[in-house]
């Protein structure tokens, strides 16, 4: 069995537990927590196939530090321990490694805020490292990390970290969604074979990505007003096919309705965050003028208090007429309470799931939203036909 420590977005542990559950038939959590999971499982790491995770280590060593004083001397006490054969270590970690990683650095984070060490700790940790893995410590540019991570739960990890991605502030545009996230608002939508999907605020392209990489083959439509953010989009989905088709174009988020009357099994999204107003034709009517019945996809400005809920009463409106009957509606937000409110107000949708995530530290919100089956008539009473009922 192998032990693994995956993170996430602070929020989605018990859905993510959900995940691996399903996934891993013979899993054991050992540690459920805020923004990462502690599990156990009998499979290698390129077989998790798991795209819910910002990263994953493969854990050499824990250590309960509860008895430990403040928490640097608790992460100290862990490092100090685990090159001297104080506490079980899976050395077997340390030199698994291929001809192409040669070189590793060591990150020491007390938590989730990366710390430096004393120099001559430092060096002996990294000597340990260096003598049992038969890599050479790098600090500026390695092929592989080393993390020793102290949780404030009260215990600390020696991991080698496994996913080899940039990190995602680095590696994304500003504004564009991590993968993972992206992954989970697909999860999310219970995603089936031959589905209609929309994204009508694509954006970068990462909802609609995922939805054709990792899910069952569909149709996936990605739209936006942005030109500019089309064509990234346009670029990821290039070589997507085989996970289904793709059509992007720019248009509208409120015209949805009218591209799609009842025929979306799914829309997954994650609307622009702030506040808002809209505006052309619906500016100008509150200013007293006229030809404010169409309204346009809203930019960012300071507006008065109420508009955003009026936005996502209206945005409701019409992901309810264009879905399917039993269809969903995936919504990463950062003014749930203003979407909950606008839901409520349209009458057409109802909240299936409420969860609250961080996003780039960031509070943020994943509301789940389901449009009720359209109930079957009842058969005509006996002896009485329908013309006469």
């Amino acid at each position: 069995m192998a032990l693994y420590y995956g993170s996430f977005a602070p929020g989605l542990q018990t859905l993510i537990a959900a995940v691996v559950r399903e996934r891993l038939s013979d899993v054991i959590i050992h540690k459920l927590l805020e923004g990462a999971l502690l599990f156990e499982t009998s499979l290698s790491y390129d077989r998790l196939n798991f795209f819910c995770f910002n990263n994953i280590f493969a854990v050499i060593s824990v250590r309960e530090a509860r008895e430990a004083g403040d928490p640097q001397s608790a992460l100290e006490a862990h490092i100090r321990s685990a090159f001297g054969g104080i506490i079980p270590a899976d050395e077997s970690v340390l030199a698994l490694n291929n001809r192409k990683i040669r070189s590793f650095r060591l990150i020491a984070s007390l938590e989730n805020r990366l710390v430096s060490l004393d120099n001559g700790l430092l060096a002996r940790a990294e000597g340990y490292i260096a003598m049992r893995s038969g890599m050479r410590p790098h600090r500026s540019r390695p092929d592989t990390e080393f993390w020793f991570l102290y949780r404030s739960e009260g215990f600390s990890v020696f991991m080698k970290r496994l996913s080899r991605h940039a990190s995602w502030e680095k590696s994304l545009h500003s504004g564009e969604l991590p993968p993972p996230l992206a992954w989970t608002l697909c999860w999310l939508s219970r995603p089936c074979f031959g589905e209609t999907v929309a994204d009508p605020f694509c954006g970068y392209g990462s909802i609609p990505a995922a939805r054709l990489k990792y899910f069952p083959k569909a149709m996936v439509h990605a739209s936006d007003t942005n030109e500019t953010v089309l064509a990234y989009t346009r670029k990821k989905l290039a070589g997507l096919g085989s996970g289904g088709e793709s059509r992007i174009e720019r248009a509208n988020a409120f015209s949805l309705a009218e591209r799609f009357p009842g025929g979306l099994d799914a829309v997954i999204t994650d609307p622009p965050w702030g506040l808002y107003e809209p505006p052309g034709p619906a500016k100008a009517a509150r200013r007293g003028r006229p030809g404010a019945a169409q309204r346009e996809l809203p930019v960012k400005v300071k507006l008065i208090s109420g508009s955003l809920e009026r936005f996502y009463a209206d945005m409701a409106v019409v992901f309810a007429a264009a879905l399917k009957s039993g269809g969903r509606a995936v919504v990463l937000t950062a003014c749930g309470k203003e979407l909950l409110a606008g839901v409520e107000r349209a009458g057409s949708l109802a909240v299936e799931a409420d969860l609250p995530v961080l996003v780039s530290g960031k509070k943020a919100r994943i509301i789940v939203l389901e449009k009720p089956p359209t109930p079957l008539l009842p058969p005509p009473p006996l002896g009485r036909s329908w013309r006469s009922c």
